[in-house]
């Protein structure tokens, strides 16, 4: 998808709501509403590597706090191992000359 995105030519690129960080790179199934739905959680530095190839540079990383049921609060991530666990989805912001 990153590359698909990238070959609009932006100048910018906004990735919101991202489940990116200092963790390990996975793909884990998740319930929503009854459904279970394919998620995959990235490692930011491989996330960042991946941006590069495309001529981005990381300009801009906050926290993405979204509402989880009518609340703004960190994932639940009790059920993953310490090295999956991410408390917040991040907000990126990139940057290519262009």
């Amino acid at each position: 998808m990153l590359a698909e995105l990238c070959s609009y030519n932006p100048r910018h690129l906004v990735l919101a709501d991202v489940m990116s960080g200092d963790i390990e790179t996975f793909v884990t199934l998740q319930e929503f509403y009854g459904r279970k739905i394919r998620f995959r959680f990235l490692n930011i530095e491989e996330l960042l590597n991946e941006t590069k190839k495309h001529g981005f540079e990381l300009i801009y990383k906050s926290n993405y706090a979204g509402k989880i049921c009518d609340a703004i609060r960190s994932l639940d991530r009790a059920h993953f191992d310490k090295k999956f666990q991410l408390d917040f989805a991040c907000q990126l912001v990139f940057s290519r000359d262009g």
